[in-house]
């Protein structure tokens, strides 16, 4: 069983928690812990998130488990899923433990703010002509020196960031909005 988080809504729109990449609708955060043994109506209402990566923000914590190599592995090989987001720690872990069939690890990316959950981006549905595609991701599994840059610098960023302006609505959200005040 597995807790969701932050997810965008069905064919996007305004996000109230101020994710703006959860606002095109392909986006959903799968939390890290897993709602085994069954979770009471009070630990799902707040669940606490289960930090994946150790103090050093060098290298996972005791809580990364065999489970969530599995996760991740049945996540990025589904056709749907574009690419995850994972804290470079958690990248780093995989790159290290990963045996045999390693394609999908090219869909595994790195970045901060994801110690605790998955981001998972999904690919623009068929004949969604109002949907772009992210840049295509490079060549190989991303464990080499892509990776390591991410140790190289400041580790995550411990400031509030500012809060960006919500991104205009499309179009065709116009229309809809405005086709309900003339009913």
């Amino acid at each position: 069983p597995l807790l969701i988080g932050d997810m965008a809504m069905a064919r996007g729109g305004p996000f109230t928690s101020g994710h703006r990449s959860h606002q095109n609708g392909l986006d959903v955060d799968i939390w890290f812990r897993f709602a085994k043994p069954k979770l009471s109506n009070a630990a799902l209402r707040e669940p606490t998130p289960l930090d994946m990566v150790s103090k050093n923000n060098r290298q996972v914590s005791s809580a990364f488990t065999a489970e969530h190599v599995t996760l991740l592995k049945l996540a990025a090989t589904d056709s749907r899923v574009e690419r995850i987001f994972v804290h470079p720690a958690i990248k780093l872990a995989l790159c290290q433990q990963v045996q045999g069939e390693r394609s999908w690890l090219r869909r595994i990316r790195p970045w901060f703010g994801h110690r605790a959950h998955l981001h998972v981006r999904l690919a623009c549905p068929a004949k969604a002509s109002d949907c772009t595609p992210q840049k295509p991701l490079p060549p190989g599994e991303g464990c080499g020196s892509e990776l390591m840059s991410w140790f190289d610098g400041p580790t995550e960023v411990s400031s509030k960031p500012r809060p960006a302006p919500l991104p205009a609505l499309p179009a065709r959200c116009e229309q809809i909005l405005h086709q309900g005040k003339s009913l």
